[in-house]
């Protein structure tokens, strides 16, 4: 759906609250896959209600690498920015999601007072391998398990 739609953007250096914000529906493969990766440029945080609209169970590969890479991204993962998702685990799901986003800081978000890692205790590596690699500016990255790194 969105998938690579600001890849290797190095002159992007925001991203607007609501960008997404007005989208609702369940997620579908693939679609925030590699969406802001390789955006250098890319600076400030997440937009808390960048997601908001989309709800239901995962879909293979819908935050494959989403923010992979974008190491100018500093601040806090808002809390609820995966809120909608629920239900059983998907195919790399959230591989690479935040991959070498060394300046980010605070917790890893949550859905519904969870961490990621708390509500897919069992996944494996192959589906969320590297989401959180080198964010160790992150408040839980001792306590994130090491599929998850």
């Amino acid at each position: 759906m969105f998938s690579s739609t600001f890849n290797g953007c190095s002159g992007l250096t925001g991203i607007g609250g609501p960008l997404f914000a007005g989208i609702s529906g369940a997620p579908v493969i693939s679609m925030f896959s590699s969406t802001f990766r390789g955006c250098s440029g890319l600076t400030g945080s997440i937009p808390e209600n960048l997601f908001a609209g989309i709800a239901g169970a995962p879909a293979s590969s819908m935050y494959w690498g989403t923010f992979s890479g974008c190491s100018g991204l500093t601040g806090s993962i808002p809390e609820n920015l995966f809120a909608g998702i629920s239900g059983a685990q998907a195919s790399k799901m959230f591989e690479l999601t935040f991959y070498d986003c060394s300046g980010l800081t605070g917790y890893s978000p949550k859905i519904d007072g969870k961490y990621l890692y708390e509500v897919w205790p069992d996944v494996s590596s192959a589906d969320v391998g590297s989401m959180y690699y080198n964010c160790t500016g992150l408040t839980d990255y001792a306590d994130i398990p090491a599929a998850w790194k």
